[in-house]
C-alpha cells in the first residue's frame, strides 16, 4: 500500500500556528517489531526534511501542492513509501541544533 506521510512544523503557520512549532523534526517509523522501516541517505534511523525534488519528498510535496493546495515547507518531514499491511508506530523528534520541543502535525495518506 501507498503510503505519503508528512509531518508539519514549519508549515503550520499556514493552518494559522505560527508560535511553538517545532522546526526540523526527525520522523522514526517502526514496525509491529520495533524495527526501524527508513533510513535516510546518510544512513541514520528515521527520515528528516521535505525538500522540492527530494527522492522521499517529491510525491508528497506535489500531491499537498495540487491536491490539498497546501505547500510543505523544506524543514517539516516527509516520505513517501509501498507499505505491507500491518501495525506501524511512529516517534517525532527534534534534530540536532534545532527547538528542543514544540507542535507537529502527523499526516498520512494512504494510497493517494
Amino acid at each position: 500500500m501507498a503510503v505519503y506521510i508528512l509531518v508539519r512544523g514549519n508549515s503550520l503557520g499556514t493552518l494559522g500556528v505560527t508560535q511553538s512549532f517545532l522546526d526540523g523534526p526527525r520522523v522514526r517509523l517502526f514496525d509491529a517489531q520495533g524495527a526501524d522501516m527508513l533510513t535516510d541517505a546518510g544512513g541514520v534511523a528515521g527520515f528528516r526534511l521535505c525538500p522540492p525534488g527530494g527522492t522521499l519528498s517529491t510525491d508528497v510535496r506535489t500531491y499537498y501542492e495540487v491536491i490539498r493546495g497546501q505547500v510543505a515547507d523544506p524543514r517539516d518531514t516527509c516520505a513517501a513509501r509501498i507499505l505491507p499491511t500491518g501495525a506501524y508506530t511512529f516517534s517525532v523528534t527534534p534534530e540536532p541544533g534545532t527547538s528542543s520541543s514544540g507542535e507537529v502535525l502527523f499526516e498520512v495518506i494512504l494510497e493517494p
